[in-house]
């Protein structure tokens, strides 16, 4: 996008460095992920969010190597070789004119018999979302797949022993509903998967014994980012603690999460309160609130808006990294006496299909509703003296369309690489869960869908509202030109508007540097001070 020629553009200067006092603390963020496995071995890359390294675990000791900031060469990257199985189950999702048809295929390789179960799937296949969608116990006794026709993606069981007919019937685990993300077998009876049991924010590691049919809980706070990989003795996952999601070893002879020899960051003190909150009209959200909260005290309140919109906030620090970041900044405006809402408005994750799926012909609509409602239902309980909207992708949009539709009830919106407009933004795209969401690509029948989700048709209802408008220069999700085209929109109609680029940066950010200028631009807007802030590592 070229650069606009005004004095409201603010360019962020990459090679000035602010620099703070001794004492005032710098952001520990570290994340890690596995690249691969062999044998005893897992490449793992751990650390902060530009300059990660590189370490080659073992899984025995739990010893790590640090192999530097350099990716080892393809040949040191081994992934295990596939194992014969005699079942195999596949997952297909195909468009079936206005529908989705998803079938499961368990195929017999012994005798090339084939079960089948197969139905429509009136909106995207959610499940075409999951990293993990079956896992066939050692013995191949055994299936145990996802599925979310009752609601929420749960398992259910399948006999092997035992098969008839050619349809594949499975039996469900558990009776109480809620979201399973990943899943994998230890041995022929122990069945592990990662859970919001307890409730919505929660994710825990659970054993599922097949045999006493109990379920007990392993681990607390753990991350649903990255699957469960079993390994010799155990398994590894991911846990979140605070500001890092780093992998830790389940020990399953000693029933023990072990830690790999990896650097911990340092961890301040808590300095934030944080609440899963049930709102008004069926939402949910987190509620983060200063130390010493006194509700009666007037305070300026954040609204965050998630991207996807398929996906879910987090009570503390996200499971995605490209998330964990704007966790950061919101803490950081906690700490300066901001109450901050993390919302999960419809069509979010982990809230059941019923809820995903109520997103369809409400973009601009509904979407704006739970926001609205979501302010009333925090107005009852707390002293409001300002409300601003933030968000990213989605949220972004969705910060900038609830700030058009009721101006009256908010102080301002800051968009980060959010879509302005979707009619420009779809026109070449075909096969999108957004040309779900519209019923197509722009077209007679379903303009009144998109002129609903319009932002710059509602531009003169704003008065001096505050606009920040977050923009990655080498965006390839969203196309720079739509922050460019309601940039323009709003200088044409004089409205109070600011445009921050961030050149050689994606949809995801990835320097620190960006992080640090973003939280920069929060502040101002808000008008919080600089001094001691936003010290970003």
């Amino acid at each position: 996008m070229k650069l606009l020629n005004s004095k409201k553009i603010i360019l962020i200067a990459w090679g000035i460095l602010i620099f703070f006092p001794l004492f005032s603390f710098a952001a520990q963020v570290r994340y890690g992920k596995i690249l691969s496995e062999s044998g005893d071995s897992l490449i793992i890359q751990y650390g902060n969010l530009e300059y990660p390294n590189y370490y080659n675990c073992a899984i025995s000791t739990l010893a790590c190597v640090n192999l530097g900031t350099t990716l080892p060469l393809p040949e040191n990257v081994i992934k295990p070789t596939n194992t014969y199985r005699r079942f195999v189950l596949s997952f297909d999702s195909a468009k079936n004119k206005n529908n989705h048809l998803r079938s499961f295929i368990l195929k017999d390789n012994n005798t090339g018999k084939k079960y089948t179960r197969s139905y429509k799937v009136n909106y995207w296949d959610l499940l075409s979302e999951e990293s993990t969608l079956s896992v066939i116990s050692p013995d191949e006794k055994t299936l145990v797949y996802l599925d979310d026709i009752n609601g929420y993606p749960m398992l259910y069981q399948v006999n092997l022993t035992s098969l008839k007919g050619s349809k594949l019937k499975g039996k469900p685990l558990f009776t109480k509903p809620f979201s399973i993300s990943g899943f994998t077998f230890t041995s022929s009876t122990s069945l592990y998967f990662i859970a919001d049991k307890e409730n919505t924010y929660e994710w825990n590691l659970y054993k599922y014994d097949l045999k006493t049919k109990t379920t007990s809980i392993i681990e607390n706070s753990v991350s649903y980012a990255f699957r469960i990989r079993k390994v010799s003795n155990g398994l590894v996952f991911f846990k979140i603690q605070k500001s890092s999601s780093f992998p830790v070893f389940y020990n399953e002879q000693k029933d023990k999460v072990e830690q790999f020899s990896l650097p911990a960051p340092e961890i301040p003190e808590t300095t934030i309160n944080r609440k899963f909150i049930s709102l008004n009209n069926n939402l949910y959200g987190a509620l983060l609130t200063p130390l010493n909260f006194d509700k009666n005290t007037p305070h300026k309140l954040l609204i965050w808006l998630h991207g996807g919109p398929y996906q879910q906030t987090s009570l503390g620090y996200h499971p995605y990294l490209s998330y964990a970041v704007y966790d950061w900044i919101l803490d950081e405006t906690v700490k300066n006496d901001v109450v901050v809402l993390k919302l999960d408005y419809r069509g979010s994750y982990g809230h059941g299909k019923l809820f995903a799926e109520s997103i369809k012909g409400e973009v601009g609509s509904g979407d704006v509703l739970d926001v609205t409602n979501a302010l009333a239902s925090i107005k009852k309980d707390l002293n409001v003296s300002e409300t601003y909207l933030m968000g990213n992708s989605y949220g972004g949009y969705l910060a900038l369309r609830s700030l058009v539709s009721n101006p009256n009830k908010f102080q301002g919106a800051i968009s980060i690489n959010g879509v302005t407009d979707w009619a420009v933004m779809l026109q070449n795209l075909h096969n999108s869960i957004f040309n779900i969401y519209f019923n197509g690509i722009p077209n007679k029948k379903n303009k009144k869908l998109y002129n609903q989700a319009s932002i710059i048709s509602r531009i003169p209802r704003l008065t001096n509202q505050k606009i920040v408008l977050i923009q990655a220069q080498a965006d390839q999700t969203i196309p720079p030109s739509q922050a460019d085209l309601l940039y323009q929109a709003l200088e044409k109609k004089g409205k109070k508007v600011e445009f921050y680029p961030y050149d050689d940066e994606d949809h995801v950010f990835k320097k620190k540097s960006s992080i640090q200028g973003i939280c920069k631009n929060v502040f101002t807007t808000l008008s919080l001070p600089l001094e001691n802030n936003c010290n970003f590592q």
